[in-house]
């Protein structure tokens, strides 16, 4: 067996390296006519993002329906570590927070097929970094994150397969509800 890998990772070491150039780049002549390169029009297109967000005060209370939502993100990988399954519509709101401090922003449901999760973002973008979320199977999600004077966050209502009405809560510099 170890003659065999041997002569195996020999035959590796012998075959000529190939180096590889996208088609029509560094002025050698490539031509958009070349069927043998990948056609850049086949590339996978960058995610969009509908942001047309709500608004939100702190020390308030407000009623959404997911059910009427466009589905701006199915992918929340970079929240939750998972992919794709977020197939309802979601609901984008934008919190400006004055003074700096805790928050906290709980949703509650009374659908008992659904299944809403509740994300926090630093921007209203498909490249926005999470500063939260809450994605139990629980009805009712609630998170807790610190933010400086000024900020403005944006808080993102999505269903796992399932959109329902909610109702959204926001505390600015107080104790969990």
């Amino acid at each position: 067996m170890t003659r065999n890998f041997l002569f195996f990772l020999m035959l590796l070491l012998s075959l000529p390296l190939v180096a590889c150039t996208s088609r029509g780049g560094g002025g050698g002549g490539g031509s958009d006519d070349d069927d043998s390169a990948v056609d850049d029009d086949d590339a996978t297109p960058p995610p969009t993002w509908e942001c047309d967000p709500l608004d939100m005060d702190c020390d308030d209370e407000t009623f959404g329906d997911t059910n009427n939502s466009d589905n701006n993100n199915d992918d929340w990988a970079t929240c939750v570590g998972y992919g794709p399954g977020y197939t309802a519509g979601d609901d984008i709101w934008e919190l400006q927070v004055s003074d700096g401090g805790m928050v906290t922003a709980n949703i509650t449901w009374s659908d008992s097929a659904a299944d809403l999760d509740l994300f926090v973002l630093d921007d209203c973008s498909p490249t926005a970094g999470c500063l939260a979320e809450s994605s139990s199977v629980d009805p009712g999600e609630e998170v807790n994150f610190e933010a400086e004077g000024g900020q403005t966050v944006y808080l993102v209502v999505d269903g796992w397969g399932t959109a329902a009405a909610y109702t959204l809560w926001v505390g600015c510099d107080q104790p969990a509800r």
